[in-house]
């Protein structure tokens, strides 16, 4: 976070980094320092700037977005906002976009893409991780 923030940002904001702010409240909550409400905030956060973030998908040029939002994080940070939604009992709507972002990811043999430089291998066990936190798996109602 910038205090003073930068062209096109807000003082103390960087969209960029917002993919990282579900797993930081998830942190802070696991630590005991947040709440569910302050987790579910994050991830509105998150997704708002979360069509930003997607048309990094597939690049091999870091943190070339506008805000600089690096295409190396999307999986990680769709794992670990799933991951967020389901530690705070998140809402169905919140699961379904999440839901949505992670299979835009989704290649043609099936496998899951963040960058190149990650590799199939890295995005389809982080989308294999996020589908169980959205409960997407196998026999599974899923959803809340």
């Amino acid at each position: 976070i910038l205090p003073g923030g930068g062209p096109g940002v807000a003082p103390g904001m960087v969209p960029g980094a917002v993919g990282r702010s579900p797993v930081c409240e998830l942190a802070l909550m696991r630590a005991g320092a947040s709440d569910p409400e302050r987790v579910g905030r994050s991830l509105e956060q998150f997704l708002a700037h979360a069509d930003t973030l997607a048309a990094k998908q597939g690049k091999g040029i870091m943190h070339a977005g506008a805000a600089a939002q690096g295409c190396n994080y999307i999986l990680f940070d769709y794992g670990w906002a799933a991951e967020a939604w389901r530690a705070a009992e998140g809402d169905a709507r919140t699961r379904v976009r999440l839901l949505e972002l992670l299979l835009d990811c989704r290649q043609a043999d099936g496998s899951f893409l963040d960058t190149p430089i990650n590799g199939r291998a890295y995005g389809t066990a982080m989308a294999l991780l996020a589908l169980d936190a959205l409960g997407a798996g196998a026999g599974r109602a899923g959803g809340r």
